[in-house]
């Protein structure tokens, strides 16, 4: 675009300075024929005629006569008017530039090589315990669209459903936001959270330091049972019906650190065994996955959800049974002394991950966005994350949220087999699953179970892990504004297997052949509505201006000029021979301009001439009149002056019959 518009503007300006040298000509010759000039500039007007370089000189001349009605020629405002467009439209490249804005375009659809394969590699395992702890990317991804919902139902289950989201082959933001269309292998996590009311015996006791903590059992069969109206519970193993056992810390927040506080409640989330009281990482049955699979199938995640209100540690001097609980949506909540209050939420995840080939696509632009924050202030905004993920209380499309619209093509269910340290390339699904399922089990030790993660900021939880500052915020923020624990936790999932999967891929190394289609930006004018394309709006105008005013002066020049003969020299040079210039056409053989014109007003001879056709001898000639006499020839007299009667019929008649006298006296002399 910028090329295109160099080249208009270079032929613009090229056709805008030819023409204005032929309009300096005809201006020229309209000033010859119907006005007085001084006899220092005939000379060059007569030549201009013929030949110049543009009609600035040629006004300099004009208003350097000095005479008194200058700026009632309608040719001196033509030259002003040539002058001002032709020197503007010089910079015509640079006015229209301005209205140059990156806009953004998709291509064509390409098949590109790009690695999807990793080489199985066991030393993954150990590098990936602590990701939950690294800095977070909110890298784009697709969604199946599902229209899944965590609103809970009137028994108090909140229930995602089947969400399914993929993750693409891509490192670095810029490859993957310049995507509209991919269509290849991508890995793709199904996930499903539950989360509900629980059914638990627990007591509310002070921590020999100082905080505090509850510990209890759990009945899961029977909170399942209860949530789901009796239509489902977790199946039973031989040793009979699940119950779990808990020890977890609550957070709170000292009141020094009321200054900083953002929201009223702090949070925390406490992991217990997986569902059937295992902690093992790899069985076939875990890796099924169906929209009728429910989230507290075998394998999947046990974790009790807090929010609390606690100023202090130590509210408590003696324990306390909790055996009264308020139904709260999916939430228990418990009267502490001192007013405080404790939410608890009994929260199923499960998830698998699988390499499957996949459509994504989006019409609109895919945004990695940023959470807003330093360690000065306490003051951060995760809206942008939210609504990527989906949780700012507002269930928009995919596309809506700067995500990619995504279709799954080989869709199966079929389970894979475990990664095999063979030497060969690995099962990139088999693996991946290895390390997300490692990171939610911190090694794969029975000393994660039990395990308190502080998801707030400023706040503490004996010795609870503390998760990344921006997931901790990310945390608190949805439960603040959705109340919903399942949100929370399948957010967080999500953001922790996509930071392992951009670091996983660095690694990825056999190709594969997948379609893209990517965008590129383009600098291009427009749209007007928006931008306003002053720099067009303001060429225009002055090319319209120069169009009118090369029209006028061609009008004028084809009705009043009748001496002179636009490209012709040779009649510029001889109808400046006559009387009254012979003397100084004869001084000049050998004499600047400037000297001559300091001659003639050293002189006083530097009257007004104008262009006429003689009478005595019919040549076309330079003559000259009185100063005082300004009226113009009868060539270049309007034919509104003459309608209007500029000379009286008296002036007419004595002039008819003197030019008569002139004529027969001199055909008497001749005889």
């Amino acid at each position: 675009m910028i090329r295109t518009i160099t080249l208009c503007a270079l032929f613009l300006r090229f056709t805008i300075s030819i023409q204005s040298t032929v309009c300096t000509s005809m201006i020229a010759a309209l000033i010859l024929e119907k006005y007085f000039v001084r006899k220092s500039h005939v000379a060059y007007l007569s030549v201009v005629r013929s030949i110049n370089d543009g009609p600035f000189r040629l006004l300099q001349a004009i208003f350097s006569s000095k005479k008194k009605n200058l700026f009632t020629w309608y040719e001196s405002w033509f030259a002003c008017l040539l002058i001002i467009v032709t020197l503007t439209l010089q910079f015509s490249s640079t006015i229209l530039l301005s209205d140059l804005h990156d806009f953004v375009i998709v291509d064509d659809v390409n098949t590109i090589n790009i690695s999807t394969i990793l080489p199985y590699d066991s030393s993954f395992a150990s590098n990936v315990e602590e990701i939950g702890d690294w800095m977070p990317e909110y890298a784009t991804f697709g969604e199946v669209q599902s229209g899944w919902n965590t609103y809970p139902d009137f028994i108090g289950l909140s229930d995602s459903r089947l969400l399914q989201r993929g993750f693409l082959p891509l490192t670095g933001s810029d490859n993957r936001t310049a995507l509209r269309l991919y269509e290849g292998s991508a890995m793709v996590l199904s996930s499903r959270v539950a989360c509900m009311r629980p059914v638990m015996k627990a007591i509310f006791a002070p921590y020999d330091n100082g905080h505090d903590y509850i510990e209890g059992v759990l009945d899961l069969y029977g909170t399942v049972y209860n949530a789901t109206g009796g239509a489902e519970s977790i199946p039973c193993t031989p040793d009979g019906c699940q119950s779990e056992a808990f020890l977890c810390h609550l957070p709170y927040r000292s009141p020094l650190d009321h200054r900083h506080q953002r929201h009223s409640r702090t949070s925390s989330f406490c992991r217990l065994n997986r569902v059937n009281g295992t902690n093992e990482q790899w069985n076939s049955e875990y890796y099924l996955m169906s929209p009728s699979t429910p989230a507290w199938k075998p394998g999947s995640y046990v974790y009790l959800v807090f929010t609390t209100n606690m100023e202090n540690s130590s509210s408590l001097s003696e324990s306390q049974i909790l055996d009264n609980s308020t139904p709260l949506q999916e939430w228990n909540s418990y009267e502490l002394p001192g007013g405080y209050t404790t939410n608890v939420s009994l929260c199923f995840s499960t998830f698998v991950t699988k390499n499957q080939t996949v459509r994504m696509s989006t019409s609109n632009v895919t945004l990695e966005p940023v959470v807003n924050w330093s360690f000065a202030n306490w003051e951060w905004d995760t809206s942008d994350v939210r609504r990527q993920l989906g949780v700012d209380g507002l269930r928009w499309s995919p596309q809506e949220r700067g995500i990619f619209d995504m279709e799954i093509l080989n869709n199966t269910e079929d389970p894979i087999t475990p990664t095999q340290d063979d030497g060969q390339l690995g099962y990139t699904d088999s693996e991946f699953y290895d390390l997300l399922t490692g990171v939610f089990l911190v090694g794969n030790t029975e000393a994660a179970t039990n395990q308190t993660y502080c998801t707030c900021r400023g706040c503490d939880c004996n010795s609870a892990h503390n998760i990344h500052t921006e997931n901790a915020m990310i945390w608190e923020d949805i439960i603040d504004s959705t109340g919903r624990a399942a949100d929370a936790l399948q957010s967080y999932e999500t953001v922790v297997a996509s930071k392992l999967w951009d670091t996983f891929a660095k690694s990825l190394r056999q190709p594969e052949e997948v379609k893209i289609a990517t965008t590129k930006s383009v600098q291009t004018p427009g749209p007007c509505s928006i931008h306003g394309c002053a720099g067009f709006i303001s060429v225009t105008a002055l090319l319209i201006a120069h169009w009118l005013c090369v029209t006028v002066v061609t009008v004028l020049y084809t009705r009043q000029v009748r001496y002179s003969r636009y490209g012709n020299i040779w009649h510029t040079l001889s109808q400046l021979i006559s009387p009254e210039m012979n003397d100084i056409i004869e001084q000049g053989n050998d004499c600047s301009d400037k000297a001559i014109n300091t001659s003639l007003k050293r002189e006083a001879k530097d009257d007004f001439v104008k262009l006429h056709r003689s009478e005595d001898t019919e040549r076309i000639e330079v003559t000259q009149h009185s100063p005082d006499d300004r009226e113009p020839s009868e060539a270049g007299r309007s034919r509104l002056a003459k309608f209007k009667g500029a000379f009286t019929w008296r002036e007419k008649i004595a002039r008819v019959t003197a030019e008569k006298g002139a004529k027969q006296n001199n055909i008497m002399s001749k005889m």
